[in-house]
């Protein structure tokens, strides 16, 4: 959250938008640590010299592993990408067989981090500022004192959109 860069960022206003660090921070989450602590410690073990990465195939299985191994502070150890389409026990013999250098999908994860780069601030910047300026007229509406968040997103702001379209059309 933004105000783990600046604590003054807690507070939510238009003066301090757009919030854009120079440098993006990750946590793990609570709910996570345990299994993350594990898989740290089998990731650093001396005598793994090399790790087959078997995450899912595609842009968002590339960004977990490269998240979990950044976090893990893997060094030094030979890391070969396990592509496969299917769980049959052929495909996945010949994904290891033929697992590639991670560097070949270097461009797939640098894809993965922009996506959730742009999805974490689309969603910081614009429900900051949609909730600074819209969110006292939500409450007014509905007749409720308390604070109104309206969350927007990348993809859930197209399918909002969506909705409405639809609704329009049918009114």
């Amino acid at each position: 959250y933004p105000e783990v860069y600046d604590p003054k960022l807690k507070k939510w206003s238009l003066d301090t938008l757009p919030f854009l660090p120079e440098e993006f921070k990750y946590e793990l989450i609570d709910d996570v640590k345990k299994q993350f602590h594990i898989v740290e410690r089998l990731l650093n073990r001396e005598d793994v010299t090399c790790i087959y990465v078997c995450t899912d195939s595609g842009r968002e299985g590339e960004y977990i592993y490269r998240l979990v191994e950044q976090m893990a502070g893997v060094k030094g150890k030979e890391r070969r990408r396990v592509w496969i389409d299917s769980q049959t026990e052929e495909e996945i013999l010949r994904g290891i067989r033929e697992a590639k250098d991670i560097s070949e999908y270097d461009n797939l994860a640098a894809s993965a981090y922009l996506r959730a780069k742009e999805d974490y601030l689309m969603g910081i910047n614009f429900s900051r500022a949609m909730s600074v300026k819209y969110g006292k007229l939500l409450n007014d509406a509905a007749g409720t004192s308390s604070y109104t968040a309206i969350a927007v997103g990348r993809v859930m702001t197209c399918v909002l959109g969506m909705v409405v379209i639809r609704e329009r059309e049918i009114r």
